[in-house]
């Protein structure tokens, strides 16, 4: 009887444990389903600062837009010395386009439509590519996004070559003629026997 007794408190003893088992299943269960809780909250969280990000990436792109929009060049009233300012100034930017423009005149501008003439000097091809390439450099620089129209040449037209070779030397000669009013300048002159070389002599305005 007593090793039944045994066999019975050990049974006991086994269901204790099973039950025990079964508890610390549950708990198990339970600390699984916290742990799913907490990982979904910190996914949510993740979500929430990835969604602050994006909008703060969004307001970040908006106010470089308008940034850049700003920083366009405005142009009020156009002309061929202004068209000769514009190419010298995005010179960098406009690459290998630059020596194709040096041919090119600005005839008129009406709204976003930019017309230009090309003297028959150039030899390099007139190509459509190239002009509607030229368009897209300049319409980040400039407050249009100029539509390039062309029409022929005229006998009074002048290239950006040309433009730019007229204002050097002009350029000059304002310089000169401020060095030769200019009592320092004379005398520094004076002292060390020089003269000035004219051909490099610019005024600064010429040169920035």
């Amino acid at each position: 009887m007593s090793s039944r007794g045994i066999d019975a408190t050990t049974g006991n003893l086994k269901n204790t444990v099973s039950v025990n088992s079964v508890f610390s299943g549950s708990l198990k269960t339970e600390n699984r389903a916290a742990t799913l809780l907490d990982f979904n909250k910190q996914e949510t969280g993740s979500l929430k600062e990835i969604n602050d990000a994006n909008e703060e990436d969004d307001d970040l792109e908006n106010v470089m837009e308008i940034k850049k929009h700003q920083e366009k060049r405005i142009i009020h009233h156009w002309s061929q010395e202004v068209w000769t300012k514009i190419i010298q100034d995005y010179e960098k930017d406009i690459g290998s386009l630059w020596l194709f423009l040096q041919y090119s005149t600005w005839v008129s501008t009406e709204n976003h439509v930019v017309t230009l003439a090309f003297s028959p000097q150039m030899t390099m091809p007139l190509e459509k590519k190239k002009i509607q390439e030229a368009g897209k450099i300049l319409a980040q620089h400039i407050d249009i996004d100029p539509d390039i129209r062309l029409v022929d040449w005229q006998e009074n037209f002048e290239t950006v070559m040309q433009t730019r070779q007229k204002q050097t030397i002009q350029s000059q000669q304002e310089a000169l003629t401020l060095l030769a009013q200019d009592k320092t300048a004379q005398a520094i002159i004076r002292h060390f026997g020089g003269q000035w070389q004219p051909e490099k002599v610019q005024l600064r305005t010429q040169i920035e």
